[in-house]
């Protein structure tokens, strides 16, 4: 054998047992920082959204209360939570003053707090952020960019979008990368955002806008199509707490029907099929949805999703 083959054949071995040795550090790195043992979950804010994660992490064992710290600019909030909540006054969530206390303890933080406060609010934590934080935004129409203009040199973020069924735990989410921010960091801020519904996988952040229109607002749309029908199940008749059990009812069930079909790899039907199923030739569907096309419903609802896409757009103008 040459002296240049045992050469290059020591330098393979030793590159193997370099890369097997990175590779190894690096998982190290990742189970540790992601261990949920291990893993502290600050809250900058504590409102309804912020305590439905955190009641929700809590009830599916995802972590601990002793694992999250608190703070919020009205103290006394804090005190209510602490004493006279009921969910809450059990749970051992250390509640800190300070917003830099929750940043020394811990190493995911979630900004929730008003979009029209995240400048000041980074501009006060910047100097408590380091490479070891992800940070987590729920803040609507503030992007990404404009974050990471006020924070340190490669921080890491990542904007979320869920809703307010998270109050029950059936929240729809997405979630958008920063710049800094790894896929694991993707997948650590999804497996959060299950602990209070669903969770799509990553999207654009160009797409946000939409979402904030679509299922940001869309538990209000859905209200008023519940309100509407009650309202007319009231008007032939019936009792509004009837008409609103059974619209409410009937669109939770059309729903999950939806998404049984979603789920499926292949042969998923088409969501008008449902409509073909019910509206028998000449029977009360089609003469029903015949009324919804005569007063331009279905063009409503379009252009209802396209005004508050546009307005969300606006308001990221501003930020």
């Amino acid at each position: 054998m040459s002296s240049y083959t045992i050469r290059l054949s020591n330098l393979l071995q030793s590159s193997q047992k370099t890369l097997k040795s990175n590779l190894t550090r690096s998982f190290s790195i990742t189970v540790t920082r992601y261990n949920k043992k291990e893993m502290k979950l600050g809250f900058l804010g504590t409102g309804r959204i912020a305590q439905a994660i955190m009641i929700g992490l809590i009830r599916k064992n995802k972590l601990k209360p002793e694992q999250i710290y608190a703070s919020d600019a009205n103290w006394d909030y804090i005190k209510y939570l602490k004493e006279k909540c009921p969910t809450f006054r059990d749970f051992k969530i250390n509640y800190v003053m300070k917003n830099s206390e929750v940043f020394s303890n811990s190493d995911t933080v979630m900004l929730c707090v008003k979009p029209k406060d995240i400048p000041n609010l980074l501009n006060e934590v910047s100097p408590n952020v380091n490479r070891n934080h992800l940070l987590v935004s729920l803040a609507a129409g503030v992007q990404i960019k404009n974050m990471e203009k006020l924070l340190p040199k490669d921080s890491r973020v990542i904007r979320i979008m869920p809703n307010i069924t998270a109050l029950i735990q059936q929240s729809v989410s997405v979630y958008a990368r920063g710049s800094n921010a790894s896929e694991q960091d993707g997948l650590l801020v999804k497996n959060l955002l299950e602990s209070i519904g669903y969770c799509e996988n990553e999207i654009n952040e160009d797409l946000m806008d939409v979402v904030t229109a679509l299922s940001g607002s869309g538990p209000a749309y859905m209200c008023v199509v519940l309100d509407a029908l009650a309202d007319g199940a009231v008007k032939m008749g019936m009792t509004r707490q009837l008409a609103l059990s059974l619209a409410a009812r009937t669109m939770a069930g059309s729903a999950n029907m939806v998404i049984n079909e979603l789920n499926k790899e292949s042969g998923a039907k088409h969501i008008m099929n449902f409509k073909e199923e019910v509206s028998s030739p000449g029977g009360t569907t089609i003469h029903g949805i015949a009324a919804l096309e005569e007063n331009n419903v279905r063009s409503g609802f379009i252009k209802c999703v396209e005004s508050a896409t546009n307005r969300a757009k606006e308001l990221n103008s501003k930020s």
